[in-house]
């Protein structure tokens, strides 16, 4: 999903999803990736949030680039330190 159609969560409990993937231990995490690495860091996803630049579609770790899920609600297009 595109960062520019994030809401925030109003919601005061967590759903069943989202509570077994919180609970599981993060080498089970790295296995679940596709093994993909992103990032200017070049480590795989692990659960944390993201950003893709709109100009050359790669993603981005937000405490990478400074980011976070919050302001990218505002962010019209986002663009990359590289770009």
């Amino acid at each position: 999903m595109n960062h520019d159609r994030l809401k925030p969560c109003r919601d005061r409990t967590l759903p069943a999803w989202l509570t077994k993937e919180r609970d599981q231990p993060e080498s089970d995490l790295d296995e679940t990736t596709d093994g993909q690495l992103y990032c200017l860091c070049r480590k795989p996803w692990q659960g944390r949030f993201m950003i893709q630049c709109d100009h050359c579609d790669q993603w981005y770790h937000g405490s990478c680039v400074n980011v976070t899920a919050t302001d990218a609600l505002d962010i019209q297009k986002y663009r990359c330190p590289k770009c």
